[in-house]
């Protein structure tokens, strides 16, 4: 990655487009408003993002990928991106998986 993506571009990618459905995996409790106001500077970046392949697209093209390829080829390499290299131990197609442990290692840390 040559740029930092966001916490919410990434769970766009992985499939979970609502804002509202990102925050109940982050944080089950819609109460802890100190979590959410955390969050809020990552849902306002991606707000406009409201489709998992602008959002794998958007990954590609902060990476070293050429930028003269299509996008479907730039969303196709996103996608495998994700498979394989971010958290590979929890399986290549489980995006489901991956978005619940990413949710909850932010909710950990915070």
């Amino acid at each position: 990655m040559k740029d930092e993506i966001s916490l919410v571009l990434l769970f766009r990618a992985l499939g979970y487009v609502s804002d509202k459905e990102i925050l109940e995996i982050i944080c089950p409790d819609l109460g802890d408003i100190e979590l959410i106001e955390l969050l809020r500077p990552s849902l306002e970046e991606a707000e406009c993002i409201n489709e998992v392949d602008v959002a794998l697209d958007l990954i590609a093209k902060r990476t070293n990928q050429v930028n003269t390829v299509s996008k479907d080829q730039r969303t196709q390499w996103a996608k495998k991106v994700l498979a394989k290299k971010f958290l590979p131990h929890l399986g290549e197609h489980n995006d489901t998986k991956k978005a619940y442990f990413l949710g909850y290692m932010v909710n950990r840390i915070a």
